[in-house]
């Protein structure tokens, strides 16, 4: 009896199979986050070209259409806001002119996928800003 109770076969299988699944979770899970700084550096850098284009033309339809050329509208929501340069008062987008700031947030859902684990759906969201330069003083106040 003393003999089979010190018999150490299979131990190294028994300690494997308590730490393969955390093994596997911490592997995963850093090639996850890797994907989240990813798409937020994505993101990042189309919300602050999207904010170079509108401030150069003052027109929200070349600031919809430079999103479009890095993500489809299925997956991106964004909102487009004007303030006054002087006072900082929100404006319409139509009467947004030369040296008045304009907004552009986006969101975009990250799905976590973790093997043993069910993580809920995260949101990425990124805002830029800077001043309009388009000094077209005539109403529309765009520029081509």
């Amino acid at each position: 009896m003393k003999k089979l109770w010190q018999d150490q076969h299979g131990q190294a299988l028994g300690e494997t199979a308590l730490l393969l699944p955390l093994l596997f979770l911490i592997v995963f899970g850093f090639l996850q986050l890797g994907l989240a700084i990813a798409d937020k550096q994505k993101l990042l850098y189309v919300t602050n070209y999207a904010v170079q284009v509108g401030s150069l033309s003052n027109n929200d339809l070349k600031i919809s259409g430079a999103i479009e050329e890095f993500y489809d509208g299925n997956d991106i929501t964004f909102q487009i806001e004007s303030h006054d340069g002087e006072t900082g008062n929100v404006i319409l987008n139509t009467n947004r002119k030369y040296k008045d700031i304009l907004t552009v947030s986006m969101q975009k859902p990250f799905f976590l996928t973790i093997p043993f684990l069910d993580v809920a759906v995260n949101d990425t969201q990124t805002t830029s800003s800077a001043k309009v330069l388009c000094t077209n003083l005539t109403p529309p106040y765009t520029c081509e």
